[in-house]
């Protein structure tokens, strides 16, 4: 028997089945190489034995693993020069397009059924209603006006009034002690 038969790993980690595993024990009591590469494998294992526990990983991603690979479009949508090279594309897709798509006929151009002399007419009576409002509008200013200028008036009227009566009692004064104390 060579040492290749043997799994040496199993035979550490008892996971041989019993008879294979007895004729293993044989095969190490008559070779001491394979006991020195057995000896390693345990003092190997006991060494991994006492290091700590880590936690495992919460998620282990594994290259086959489809939900972690993106999308097409978020392949596409991650590229610069692809994005480039879409919108050129696209644009010139859009130019070739335009160039050979055959135009409609233009729409006709609908009046509202309206002519030349309606407009002026028109027009006309909104000027002449415009003007009527504006000069309504200067006569009630202008009567405004006039009613402010006569109430002045009567009121200026009233103050003369009052001062030639004031003039006349003052003068009627003067000429009674005048006459009374022999005066011209």
């Amino acid at each position: 028997m060579t040492e290749h038969e043997f799994d040496w790993h199993a035979y550490v980690l008892n996971e041989m089945p019993a008879a294979e595993r007895e004729r293993a024990a044989a095969h190490l009591a008559a070779h001491p190489e394979a006991r020195a590469e057995v000896d390693d494998l345990e003092l190997t294992l006991s060494a991994l034995g006492r290091l700590p526990q880590a936690e495992p990983v919460r998620r282990i991603a594994f290259v086959s693993d489809p939900v972690l690979e993106p999308n097409w479009w978020q392949r596409f949508w991650a590229s610069g020069p692809r994005l480039a090279f879409a919108g050129a594309a696209m644009l010139s897709l859009a130019i070739v397009v335009h160039a050979f798509v055959p135009r409609g006929p233009a729409p006709a151009v609908v009046t509202g059924g309206i002519t030349v002399e309606q407009v002026r007419t028109e027009v006309a009576a909104a000027v002449q209603a415009a003007r009527a409002a504006e000069q309504a509008r200067f006569e009630q200013v202008k009567a405004e006006i006039l009613e402010e200028a006569q109430a002045q008036r009567r009121a200026d009227l009233e103050l003369v009034r009052e001062s030639f009566l004031m003039m006349e009692k003052r003068l009627a004064a003067a000429q009674s002690l005048a006459v009374r104390y022999g005066g011209d």
